[in-house]
């Protein structure tokens, strides 16, 4: 069987690789083990290192967190989110002597988390998984939302509203000192003071909009187990909310022209804000939250004449906001997620400090972060391999997880993401690579970084493809390719964003500043301990194997 004949078939394999779970145990091991009996070149002048982040911009990611997570390994992780809120629909006419029923009506917000629907009984109910959650999901923390008085603006007056407001990890301490007085998250203990994620779907029942249960024949029933539902939402944050505060900031605020637009809103009720507190120390779980379909609703009643003041004869409607921010859609709710590290262990603590001297590279995203840098040729070395003209046949960076330190892990990251640091963009590997998984963050497979498991389901390494850079560090003749550019590895929540988030302050590698950080890497707090080139385990060591065909 010729070489062409073989490249073929293993490109058809690709193509019919499909399952999540298989693929984190096989991971990028399916991908060019098999080499055809080319020649192996491992790269001589490797070079790795990590960077600290320190604050980095959180201001309207795509994927926000709240909760508490502990990571034996690196420290303690507390997520809070300041955001504003918009109107659905402005302008709102409300009817005369509108006032909130405080047994007939509601004030909540409800966000939802991302989730995975896992099995439906008969009877139509629903299991979820909830995607991305970290920490035990049954510890109990504390949740209090307050009125923001913080106007989280759109653009830097700093540069005469030329550029888009930056916000950064760091800012709690500000929206401290703006926060309202009260807590208006007011219901039972699990919506305040014993908050927990729960994976149970959300159900929303008929009524007669007076606070009366319908039943399956439209009769009215006090009996919880007769209840029609109405609606399903997916599991989430639902909080019921002070309803005299929002009778008296909302709802009497449309008469002073307060609600006219979303512009004149903002300026007057700035947002929400969500704090997080332990109950007990290091206690708590982390969540990502689904901006996109949070709504805060404020229901209530009113009459249709002036003057009639009969409750009998009320009528029920509500207000409805949403948050969330896009940059091309309509939403533009400005969001902070206000991030808070602690606990810092002793061995990440040197790693940021550069004393470690065990070769190793610990890679941490969120807050207060790190970074890996790879160089991978020097000038001589690189002089030498454009002067054999290989045909470059694969190329692997293989970083290999120091397992023992990973042992007191829960978590580790499901991926890591390697791109261009000396541009701040993705390697034409990232580009190239059109394979898609059963879920978005298994897409880009051949690429690779996923990673490899053994059997007991602990990390052992994460494989890259970095054929098409290699190929044209060699052997291409367009500098804006890639290059010979300094590598950046990050763990990543999402393979599919790569835009970047700034530094609060920005950091120098030789005579290069340094400004940015792959968001993605931001929404993801987990972090992992891998063995770099200073490695004295000759095993474990990072490894650049190029696999080629010498010329004719």
């Amino acid at each position: 069987m010729n070489t062409f004949t073989k490249a073929l078939l293993l490109l058809f394999a690709f193509t019919f690789i499909s399952c999540d779970k298989d693929f984190n145990t096989l991971g990028s091991d399916i991908v060019g083990d098999e080499h055809f009996n080319f020649e192996k070149y491992n790269a001589e002048n490797l070079n790795s290192y990590i960077k600290p982040t320190g604050a980095v911009q959180t201001n309207n990611l795509p994927i926000n967190s709240l909760g508490i997570y502990s990571n034996s390994v690196f420290g303690t992780t507390k997520a809070h989110f300041v955001s504003q809120i918009e109107m659905v629909n402005p302008d709102p006419s409300l009817g005369y002597n509108h006032y909130i029923d405080p047994v007939k009506d509601s004030v909540y917000v409800y966000i939802p988390f991302y989730s995975t629907l896992e099995s439906t009984s008969n009877e139509g109910d629903r299991v979820y998984r909830i995607d991305s959650l970290y920490g035990d999901n049954e510890a109990k923390f504390n949740l209090k939302v307050y009125e923001n008085g913080y106007y989280l603006r759109d653009f830097d007056p700093s540069t005469n509203n030329q550029t888009t407001q930056k916000y950064y990890s760091d800012f709690k301490p500000t929206i401290d000192n703006y926060k309202g007085a009260q807590v208006l998250n007011n219901g039972d203990v699990n919506e305040n003071t014993e908050f927990f994620f729960d994976n149970k779907e959300i159900l929303i029942y008929k009524t007669n909009g007076n606070g009366q249960y319908y039943d399956s024949e439209d009769q009215l029933t006090n009996d919880p187990d007769k209840y029609v539902i109405k609606e399903r939402k997916l599991p989430g944050i639902w909080l019921n909310l002070n309803q005299s505060v929002f009778k008296s900031r909302i709802l009497d605020a449309v008469a002073l022209g307060k609600l006219y637009n979303n512009n004149t809103f903002k300026q007057y009720f700035k947002g929400l804000y969500f704090e997080v507190e332990e109950n007990v120390t290091n206690q708590g779980s982390l969540v990502k939250l689904d901006f996109s379909k949070a709504e805060l609703v404020v229901q209530y009643h009113y009459y249709f004449e002036d003057g009639v003041t009969n409750p009998e004869l009320a009528l029920k409607s509500s207000l409805k906001f949403q948050m969330g921010y896009s940059e091309t859609g309509t939403k533009k709710s400005n969001s902070v997620n206000l991030l808070e590290f602690s606990n810092i262990t002793s061995s990440y603590s040197e790693a940021l400090l550069g004393n470690n001297n065990d070769g190793k590279l610990h890679l941490k995203g969120g807050v207060n972060g790190s970074v890996a840098y790879i160089d991978v040729f020097n000038d001589a070395e690189l002089a030498t391999l454009k002067a054999k003209k290989w045909l470059i046949n694969e190329a692997n960076l293989v970083f290999y997880i120091d397992q023992t330190t990973m042992l007191s892990a829960d978590y580790e990251p499901q991926r890591v993401y390697l791109f261009d640091a000396t541009n701040n963009k993705p390697l034409l590997d990232y580009y190239a690579d059109i394979s898609v998984g059963s879920s978005p963050k298994f897409n880009k497979y051949i690429h690779g970084g996923i990673i490899q498991k053994d059997s007991d389901g602990r990390g052992t390494k994460y494989k890259i493809r970095i054929t098409d850079y290699i190929n044209n560090v060699l052997n291409g003749t367009n500098p804006n390719n890639n290059g010979n550019a300094r590598l950046g590895l990050v763990v990543t929540e999402s393979i599919g964003i790569v835009t970047n988030a700034f530094l609060k302050t920005p950091f120098t590698i030789g005579s290069d500043e340094i400004k940015y950080v792959p968001v993605a890497s931001v929404m993801n707090p987990l972090g992992t301990v891998l063995y770099g080139t200073q490695s004295t385990d000759p095993d474990k060591k990072l490894k650049l194997e190029i696999y080629y065909t010498e010329p004719n």
